[in-house]
């Protein structure tokens, strides 16, 4: 098993209690870790108990033989383990292990082991990402046709939407038609899906660069007569 569920409350446990105030804090670092060793050989029989020699679990718990068997001895005596240690090994079961395993299954659903990891996660998203593609595009194949999702459409289909739509385009719709066929009806985008909402962002693009202003005439300037210079008459 590579995890079994630790409730954040376990510190405020009556046993777990009387363990750190006979033994300190370390007891409790102890236990843990003889936790993390039999969740660790938790096999398909279910089977809490960890069976090693001692000098490994003296490096593990840094602490000396004589410490962890006195740790085991009064975990032993709060039920939180069963010891069956000798000096030459360690044998220790953990029953209340399989307990909160029970409890887990039971409200989860299903085993530890198969919880996915992060990256599981993300793989999980893209297979659901790409499923639903592939759904979307079974759909598409199996949706009747209309006049929207023929490609390529008709030429004359073209030209009478033009017409129905703006009126004394039919040069645009020839226009329209003869660009995405040579293309081979494919936009910036992809494949073209929908030529009535290609034909109408063509209209609209065609609007911008062709603007249709009308221009009033300009009303002729007011004629400004200019004042002659006064003749001086000459002396007879």
């Amino acid at each position: 098993m590579k995890w079994f569920k630790h409730e954040t409350h376990a510190g405020k446990d009556e046993c777990i209690r009387n363990l750190i105030h006979s033994h300190g804090i370390r007891a409790y670092g102890i236990y843990m870790i003889l936790l993390e060793l039999c969740a660790e050989k938790i096999d398909k029989t279910f089977n809490p108990t960890f069976q090693s020699e001692w000098p490994p679990i003296e490096y593990l718990c840094a602490s000396r033989r004589a410490t962890v068997q006195q740790v085991l001895n009064r975990c032993a005596t709060l039920n939180l383990l069963n010891n069956l240690s000798d000096d030459q090994q360690i044998n220790i079961t953990i029953p209340n292990l399989l307990k909160r395993l029970d409890e887990y299954m039971e409200k989860s659903r299903h085993s530890p082991d198969s919880v996915p990891s992060v990256s599981g996660i993300r793989s999980k998203k893209k297979e659901v990402r790409s499923k639903n593609k592939r759904k979307r595009k079974e759909r598409e194949r199996h949706t009747p046709n209309n006049n929207a999702t023929v490609i390529p459409p008709p030429s004359d289909g073209v030209t009478a939407y033009f017409a129905a739509q703006w009126p004394a385009t039919e040069r645009e719709a020839a226009t329209f038609f003869d660009y995405y066929a040579t293309n081979g009806w494919r936009t910036k985008h992809g494949q073209m899906r929908n030529w009535q909402a290609a034909a109408r962002n063509w209209m609209r693009r065609h609007a911008e660069f062709h603007p249709t202003t009308t221009h009033e005439p300009r009303p002729k300037p007011f004629p400004v007569r200019t004042p002659e210079p006064d003749r001086v008459s000459e002396p007879a």
